[in-house]
């Protein structure tokens, strides 16, 4: 009776085990479906860019939009001028000529009217959205919603999900918690906070990765880790990937299975900050996304 108590113990741990693991690597999956799907269809996809301006906060700004063409500048022959200017550190927007009914989050724009980080100007086949790229630098992204690099996706290159991959890592938190200037791919620096070090081991190998914050959200429980590792260059991204995670107090659940390529490895219009030499690990995470198709 003992022994057959033992085998249903056993039996039921093991079933609940591959159940949590199937299951684990299904939601994996799912969510890799979700953004093939975002990125072939969002009007706003990382595959659409055409454009991109950085402009200072406080300087103005006009683009002429052409039927296949965008253009810094005040053109008369444009379909579209539309110029930007700052009141303080509020970006506003005047239709200086257009074809079409601009619009800002689908309504009209009237006169000089304010734009919103994140907020979508839509003019015929155009979209732009206005960001911040650091404390005294803006950018305007042009998408055109027809593109054909989303029209031509077939989906973005993974690893198999490997629970291999998922590890806790004891995590040290940096005292000084010291600003540092991270190079973007467009040459620009961008500050964040060395917030804290993530110890842990992979395939028998002892790892070590920096966990940075930004200025402005150091409450936050989330952590940015850019990273280069051995499949650099070759299976994956040349840069470098990144990855979140979630401060969990003196340790953290590092997931490389959705480590996933900056932006910039889709699109040379995007501004990534490029993985810093401390985070160059010295063996091969054969897990996350691969090389896009287009790289290779």
């Amino acid at each position: 009776m003992k022994k057959f108590l033992t085998f249903l113990i056993g039996f039921f741990c093991i079933s609940a085990f591959l159940f949590s693991q199937e299951d684990y690597i299904k939601k994996i999956e799912e969510q890799r479906k979700a953004k093939d799907e975002r990125f072939a269809t969002s009007e706003v996809s990382p595959l659409a860019p055409v454009a991109h301006s950085h402009f200072d906060i406080g300087s103005p700004l006009t683009i002429s939009l052409f039927e296949n063409e965008v253009k810094e500048g005040n053109f008369k022959d444009a379909h579209h001028i539309l110029s930007f200017s700052w009141e303080g550190k509020n970006l506003f927007l005047e239709v200086v000529r257009s074809e079409k009914e601009v619009r800002i989050n689908d309504n009209p724009v009237k006169g000089k009217t304010e734009v919103k980080a994140g907020e979508r100007i839509k003019v015929c086949h155009y979209v732009l959205v206005y960001a911040i790229q650091t404390e005294k630098i803006a950018r305007i992204m042009v998408y055109d919603i027809n593109s054909p690099a989303k029209k031509n996706f077939k989906g973005l290159n993974y690893f198999p999900v490997n629970p291999v991959y998922r590890v806790k890592a004891k995590l040290i938190k940096n005292p000084a918690m010291e600003e540092v200037k991270i190079l973007t791919y467009q040459n620009i620096l961008k500050t964040f906070v060395r917030y804290g070090f993530l110890e842990f081991e992979i395939n028998g190998v002892k790892c070590r990765l920096t966990a940075f914050k930004t200025p402005d959200r150091l409450d936050s429980k989330e952590l940015f880790i850019p990273f280069k590792d051995k499949t650099s260059g070759n299976e994956t991204y040349s840069v470098g990937r990144f990855l979140d995670a979630i401060d969990e107090g003196d340790e953290c659940t590092i997931d490389f299975n959705l480590a996933y390529n900056p932006l910039c490895s889709y699109n040379p219009h995007w501004n990534c900050p490029i993985p810093p030499k401390e985070n160059a690990l010295n063996v091969r995470i054969e897990a996350g996304e691969k090389t896009n198709s287009k790289e290779k």
